[in-house]
């Protein structure tokens, strides 16, 4: 089996390559599952329901979202609804929503969870026994476990991945918009990457236009984030799983420019 994980769609620019480039990547690979963070796809901020509308058109097996879930508030009305879309598991108690799912594909039972990192971001229950939680639940059920580990710091990704290796079948790393060199096999039991990077504005600071982010940091005050403009850019990693034994054999790096 392949797993397409796409990192964190921003805005427009995002929305734009994503279609243009996925059903390419999708045939080139002979993709099986494709999983598309879009905590970021409206506006660099949250999804609207046209945006996840827009998404949902295209191939995606799961969404996965972000400490941004929230920030359309229009999406209260529909995460419930929407089986394909997960909002961290790990948020404060009320959120509504789920936090991991079950997908069948190829007469494999998948499981998307997403999971936010204890620091620069808020979560309410610590990532590591919040995944020790969840995997007592499937462990039984469970042919494939995939994580969406949406966290700020490289040590706690990187510690994340070891916790769950042998457990989880593929880690991936979002948030920090920017692709690392790092993807490979964890004791060649999980496939892992520390951040698969962002697909949106190639041209801008994570998303924003340049200028405001020097400006921000020469002067140190808040300024009114824009979304950057010019080339953009698709980054996404490819996971090949052994049909027998569910374990990662090959995980590779996407960067994709337009």
């Amino acid at each position: 089996m392949k797993i397409l994980f796409v990192g964190d769609v921003y805005a427009q620019p995002g929305r734009d390559i994503l279609q243009q480039k996925l059903r390419l990547l999708q045939r080139e690979f002979a993709i099986d599952f494709t999983v598309v963070n879009c905590e970021n796809a409206t506006n660099g901020r949250g999804l609207s329901l046209k945006h996840y509308k827009e998404l949902n058109a295209l191939s995606i097996d799961a969404m996965t979202m972000g400490n941004h879930v929230f920030a359309q508030a229009e999406i209260f009305d529909f995460i419930e609804e929407k089986e394909n879309l997960i909002r961290p598991e790990n948020g404060h108690p009320s959120w509504p929503g789920y936090g991991y799912r079950f997908f069948e594909k190829n007469n494999k039972r998948i499981v998307v969870i997403n999971l936010l990192g204890s620091a620069g971001v808020t979560s309410s229950v610590n990532p590591f026994l919040a995944f020790d939680e969840i995997f007592e639940k499937i462990k039984e059920t469970a042919d494939i476990i995939i994580v969406d580990f949406h966290a700020e710091m490289t040590s706690e990704k990187i510690a994340f991945g070891y916790h769950v290796t042998g457990r989880a079948h593929v880690v991936i790393g979002t948030h920090t918009h920017v692709q690392t060199a790092d993807a490979r096999i964890l004791d060649m039991q999980t496939a892992y990457i520390t951040d698969c990077g962002m697909t949106g504005p190639l041209e801008g600071v994570i998303g924003v236009k340049k200028e405001i982010i020097i400006q921000r940091f020469l002067k140190n005050y808040p300024a009114r984030f824009e979304v950057a403009k010019g080339k953009k850019q698709l980054n996404a990693v490819v996971i090949t799983l052994d049909d027998e034994t569910g374990l990662p054999t090959k995980i590779e790096t996407i960067h994709r420019e337009d």
